[in-house]
This record gives structure tokens, C-alpha cells and sequence, in this order.
């Protein structure tokens, strides 16, 4: 670069195109990227997937009160099921009502 150039470029920074410079090459992308991330995870479910939502729901709920059935039913007919099947490593710390 000759002296022209060298105190052309100088003028320019000094004029505020460094901020500039900063702003669009440094936070333009940072930006875009954020915007890019947001949209992808803000995306609404369409009616097919809650549909399916809602139906896996109600399959958890069922399978839910299903155990729950088979617990009191072993409580009831087994107290000591509880503390065998940790004994064999099993984890059934919940407590049936």
C-alpha cells in the first residue's frame, strides 16, 4: 500500500467505519446466527403431531394407572416385593396410595 492509500484507510476509520466494520463483520453474523437458532427452536407443532402427542399422552396415562393396579395388587398379595426386587436391583421406591 502506498502513503495515499495508508492515509485514505486512516480517514476512513477515523470516521466512524471502524464501528461499522465491527458491526456488520463481527455482530452481523452473531446475530444470524441467534435469529437462525430461535426460529428453528420456536417452531409450532402442526395438527398432526399434537394429535400424536395427545395419543401418546393418554398411552402413558393408561400405562400409568395399569401399574399402578399391578403394584397395589402385589402389595397385596407380596408386602416384601418391594424389598426382594431392590434386593435384585430393581429401583421401586414409589409408594401406591
Amino acid at each position: 500500500m502506498d502513503a495515499g492509500s495508508v492515509a485514505l484507510f486512516n480517514n476512513m476509520v477515523d470516521d466512524g467505519t471502524a464501528i461499522i466494520i465491527v458491526i456488520v463483520g463481527v455482530l452481523g453474523p452473531i446475530w444470524l446466527i441467534g435469529q437462525i437458532i430461535k426460529s428453528k427452536a420456536g417452531r409450532n407443532l402442526n395438527a398432526a403431531d399434537l394429535a400424536l402427542v395427545e395419543k401418546i399422552t393418554g398411552i402413558a396415562d393408561r400405562m400409568e394407572t395399569r401399574m399402578s393396579t399391578v403394584e397395589r395388587i402385589l402389595d397385596a398379595d407380596s408386602p416384601a416385593w418391594r424389598q426382594t426386587n431392590s434386593e435384585l436391583g430393581g429401583n421401586h421406591e414409589r409408594k401406591v396410595g
